[in-house]
């Protein structure tokens, strides 16, 4: 299956197998390494999906936001609403496993860029501007800065990293400072 990613100027082709779904035996179903996602909703998510379920489950984005995975991270509500198209109340399964493929170790670091670059894009403008690098910082820093230092750390940042001088920061400006930076995505 082929899916298209475009962000700004850049557009991404993103080639992925379909998986193949197979019924587990109750043998393995009962294992203790097989097991369902703690607090996933059970009552919402089979168990056992097969065909185009993955896109007709709905999932509370409210659960989403409190797993362990990201119920500490200050940028959870930016997350599902990124990964959510249409209802942003509720994710289907597909978009979920689409999240947790992104933030997974094997997830190409392009990917993890593309999507880096959508969370921190607060206006879904296509760039990264002032606004959007205050929210971002005070995200960060959990309010712990004062305005003239959010203000001389959003100056730092666009004097670094805005290589055409616009005010804001485009995909391949953002994607230019993460690839100096290899931890960033990990």
């Amino acid at each position: 299956m082929r899916s298209q990613v475009y962000t700004g100027q850049v557009k991404l082709h993103l080639r992925y197998r379909q998986p193949q779904r197979t019924a587990l035996s109750s043998r393995a179903r009962d294992s203790p390494s097989v097991r369902p996602l703690p607090g996933l909703a059970p009552d919402v998510v089979p168990y056992d999906m097969s065909g185009k379920e993955g896109h007709t489950v709905r999932i509370p984005v409210t659960l989403v936001e409190n797993m362990p995975e990201l119920k500490e991270n200050p940028f959870r509500q930016q997350i599902c609403k990124v990964f959510t198209e249409g209802d942003h109340g509720h994710m289907t399964f597909e978009e979920f496993l689409d999240m947790f493929s992104v933030f997974s170790e094997a997830a190409p670091r392009d990917i993890k860029a593309v999507y880096a670059f959508k969370i921190y894009d607060w206006d879904e403008d296509g760039y990264l501007n002032k606004a959007d690098l205050k929210a971002t910082l005070l995200k960060l820093t959990k309010d712990g800065l004062d305005e003239e230092e959010v203000q001389f750390v959003i100056d730092k940042v666009l004097e670094e990293a805005d290589l055409d001088d616009d005010g804001m920061l485009s995909y391949i400006e953002f994607e230019h400072v993460i690839s100096r930076a290899p931890d960033f995505l990990k």
